[in-house]
C-alpha cells in the first residue's frame, strides 16, 4: 500500500508518520534523504524474504525530490500498486499536482496534505495540546504564547509541554507562568549545545546535555528542541534574502540561526537533520533509549 505525506507543516506531517507506524511489522526499513535511492532498490526490497513472513514497512523521505526516482515511479509504480507492504512516503514540502505524483498515488493509495493552520486552527491545536499533556490553558496565556511563539509549530511544541511538564498546581496555563517561562531567547542554551556540536567540542555539548537532564529537562523536550534548531540551521542557510522570515520566525532565532548556519554547509546539516529523525523515530518505536539517543547523536555529528 502506498501512503504519501507531505505539505507545509512539517511538525503535524511528521506526526502523522509516527502515527502511521504504530503497531507496523517488524520488518521496517527508512531511508532518508537518500540521493543513490532508485526505484529498483524499492523493488529489491519489497521482493526480497521477509524474516518475520509478515508485512513490510517502507519509510521513503524526500524520495520525490530526486527527478530519476520520480520519473521511474511514475512508469513503473503501477506494478506494485497491490503489494501488502507499507510504502510511507514522507516528502517535507507541499509537493505540487503537476508532477503526476499526487494523481497517481490518490488513485492507488492515500494522500495526506499537512497544510499550515490558520490563526483560529492555531488556538484549538494549543488547546488540544495541552488538553493531551494534562493541563488547560486559558485565553490569556493563550494569546501571549502565540505572540511571542508565533505559528512555528516546532517550537510551539516545546513551549506547552515545558508549561505543562512543571506544572502549576491547578493544571491550569496562565498569562503569568507564560511570561516567566516562555522568553525570547529561551533557546540559549541549546544554541550553546548546538554551537559546540558545530565546533566539534563533543565534550562540551555531552556536558550542556546532562546538565539539562539533572535539571530535570525531558529527553524528549531536549531532542525536540535540537531538531527545531537545525531545521531553523537549514531553513536560513537556504535564504538568500532572510526578510522573508519576517513575522514567521523571533528575530533573537533568526540572528543566532543566521551565524550558526555558517559553520555547516548545506549537505552537512542536510545530513545532521537526517540523523536526529532517524534517532527520534528508533526512540518512538522503543528500539532506544531517550537519554542514549541523545549522547549517541551528539557523538556521531
Amino acid at each position: 500500500m502506498y501512503i504519501l505525506v507531505h505539505g507545509e507543516d512539517t511538525y503535524r506531517a511528521k506526526k502523522k508518520v509516527e502515527g502511521l507506524l504504530k503497531g507496523t511489522a517488524p520488518d521496517f526499513f527508512d531511508f532518508f534523504d537518500r540521493p543513490d535511492f532508485s526505484f529498483s532498490l524499492l523493488k529489491d526490497i519489497l521482493s526480497s524474504g521477509s524474516l518475520f513472513d509478515k508485512q513490510k514497512t517502507i519509510v521513503l523521505r524526500n524520495v520525490f525530490s530526486n527527478s530519476k526516482f520520480r520519473e521511474e515511479f511514475l512508469k513503473e509504480a503501477k506494478d506494485l500498486k497491490d503489494t501488502n507492504d507499507l510504502i510511507i512516503f514522507f516528502e517535507t514540502r507541499k509537493m505540487p499536482v503537476k508532477e503526476g505524483v499526487i494523481a497517481f498515488l490518490k488513485k492507488f493509495g492515500k494522500v495526506f496534505e499537512l497544510k499550515a493552520l490558520k490563526p483560529p486552527e492555531i488556538n484549538a491545536w494549543i488547546k488540544k495540546q495541552a488538553t493531551e499533556m494534562g493541563c488547560s490553558i486559558n485565553d490569556q496565556a493563550l494569546t501571549t504564547l502565540i505572540k511571542v511563539v508565533g505559528n512555528d509549530l516546532w517550537r510551539m511544541s516545546t513551549e506547552i509541554q515545558k508549561l505543562a511538564t512543571y506544572g502549576f498546581g491547578d493544571k491550569e496555563i496562565k498569562k503569568q507562568d507564560v511570561e516567566l517561562l516562555v522568553k525570547t531567547d529561551v533557546d540559549a542554551q541549546i544554541f550553546k549545545t548546538i554551537e559546540a556540536i558545530a565546533s566539534r567540542d563533543k565534550k562540551t555539548a555531552l556536558q550542556l546535555l546532562y546538565n539539562h537532564l539533572e535539571k530535570g529537562d525531558s529527553p524528549f523536550y531536549l531532542l525536540t528542541m535540537i531538531t527545531y534548531q537545525f531545521r531553523n540551521l537549514i531553513i536560513v542557510k537556504g535564504l538568500e534574502d532572510i526578510s522573508v522570515l519576517k513575522g514567521k520566525m523571533h528575530p533573537f532565532v533568526i540572528s543566532k540561526s543566521r551565524q550558526l548556519s555558517q559553520k555547516f554547509t548545506k549537505e552537512q546539516l542536510e545530513k545532521i537533520y537526517s540523523k536526529i529523525f532517524k534517532m527520534d523515530f528508533a526512540i518512538k518505536r522503543g528500539t532506544i533509549k531517550p537519554e542514549m539517543a541523545l549522547e549517541l547523536l551528539v557523538a556521531d555529528i
